[in-house]
């Protein structure tokens, strides 16, 4: 295996397992705060599409990307949709998935490295796990969600 996927995974070892359309993907769990039931948003005039708006949450503004759309991933009626808050170095950012599935423990040398791929969004992407009869994609939420770029804030700027 490729010691820079060795490096990008680190020692993290369970992953959650979750839908986006028809297909399954997984984060580290270290990623993850909690997950929530679908509750209500507030949107934000003129976002992206895949932006869903902001929700309040134990009197703290959560900012609410729906993973989907920003995949571009198959949509399908979904009955469990869920929001998992994630523990990244942006605050306060959570992503609305089509259902979550489990959590499980994957021993990182088995982890197959990313495919080669040409589009955006395969940046995004890993490795490979395989789990059971499937092959589920390893995502870097961080690059996925745009937040592996450097912002720009008031400070910097100046």
């Amino acid at each position: 295996m490729d010691n820079t996927l060795e490096a990008n995974v680190e020692s993290h070892d369970r992953f959650m397992i979750f839908q986006l359309g028809n297909e399954s993907y997984a984060i580290s769990l270290s990623n993850v705060k909690e997950v929530i039931g679908v509750g209500a948003f507030t949107p934000v005039p003129n976002s992206p599409p895949y932006f869903k708006g902001v929700l309040n949450l134990r009197e703290t503004v959560i900012s609410i990307f729906d993973l989907g759309r920003k995949m571009k991933a198959t949509e399908v009626k979904a009955n469990e949709r869920a929001i998992i808050i994630l523990d990244i170095a942006t605050p306060n950012v959570g992503v609305l998935v089509d259902g979550v599935e489990s959590v499980i423990e994957v021993d990182p040398k088995t982890i197959q490295p990313a495919p080669n791929s040409s589009e955006q969004n395969s940046k995004s992407v890993k490795g490979v796990i395989r789990e059971k009869d499937r092959l589920v994609l390893l995502l870097d939420i961080n690059e996925t969600l745009g937040f592996s770029k450097p912002i720009l804030t008031e400070k910097t700027a100046a």
